[in-house]
């Protein structure tokens, strides 16, 4: 009869966020599983996946995180090495430009030309050094979110005193105030490392002391985040450092000079 209530039938799924049973249920519950933005998740649903195939292979979640870091750098490599030379360059040029700066002072359009002048003679792109940095943040965004919300890291040892690598590591606790207070040893390495890579990363040396500031920041951050993220991101640093010095021991470039009667010079 019209007077009775409709009938209305629910689906109900009860067990861990895992991708590979979820798609296997079909209905669409794999949105159950927080991989990001809709945009992002192809990305990091292939990186998950990924992740997966190498732990087939070394039956360990920290080796296949390692692997996965390195995996990922080796495939940046061309961006990352772009992005170095085109910052290093713009160190090499920074005495010039500050030169030209002063000398042009009380005229902008001729200080205008005279830097476009300087940046065409030796090839440098002043946008140059951000642009492949952000072509590479959407691969690195999901795989922070594949780290950070991954079942498969659940419960999975890693290596000494890291038993959960979807939980913080702790060496041991102190006493503090009224509680304990963890002591955690990743998040510090983390930081070491990030330091590591500031020293191989050409910048203003104006600019130091903020990036010191930053890996200060990124300690605070990480350090209750769970260990599989953090040591991801110690491995990245580590891979991008070793890169980056790589990188620099072969550049050998100069700086060219444009001479007001045309001519030119190599500084460096």
């Amino acid at each position: 009869p019209s007077s009775e209530r409709p009938l209305q039938r629910f689906i109900v799924y009860v067990g861990p966020s895992d991708l590979r049973v979820l798609s296997r249920l079909g209905h669409d519950l794999t949105r159950a599983v927080d991989l990001g933005w809709n945009w992002m998740r192809p990305i990091s649903e292939l990186l998950l996946k990924l992740l997966d195939w190498i732990f087939v292979v070394v039956r360990n979640y920290g080796l296949a995180i390692f692997s996965l870091a390195v995996l990922v750098r080796i495939v940046l490599h061309p961006l990352n090495t772009s992005s170095l030379k085109s910052m290093r360059a713009m160190q090499q040029l920074q005495p010039e430009v500050e030169r030209l700066k002063v000398k042009y002072k009380s005229d902008s359009q001729a200080m205008n030309t005279a830097l476009m002048a300087l940046y065409k003679e030796n090839k440098v792109n002043p946008a140059g050094g951000c642009l492949p940095i952000m072509l590479q943040m959407p691969l690195l965004m999901a795989l922070y979110q594949v780290l950070l919300k991954a079942i498969e890291l659940r419960q999975a040892p890693f290596i000494g005193w890291i038993h959960d690598l979807s939980a913080p590591d702790a060496l041991f606790s102190v006493n503090y105030g009224s509680g304990l207070f963890p002591i955690r040893l990743l998040p510090v390495l983390m930081a070491g490392s990030g330091f590591l890579l500031q020293k191989f990363t050409p910048t203003n040396p104006q600019q130091a002391p903020m990036q010191y500031m930053m890996n200060a920041f990124m300690l605070v951050l990480f350090y209750n985040l769970p260990s599989g993220l953090v040591f991801y991101w110690t491995v990245m640093n580590l891979a991008s450092a070793f890169q980056q010095w790589m990188v620099l021991r072969q550049d050998s470039s100069a700086v060219v000079v444009v001479e007001p009667s045309g001519g030119r010079k190599k500084i460096g």
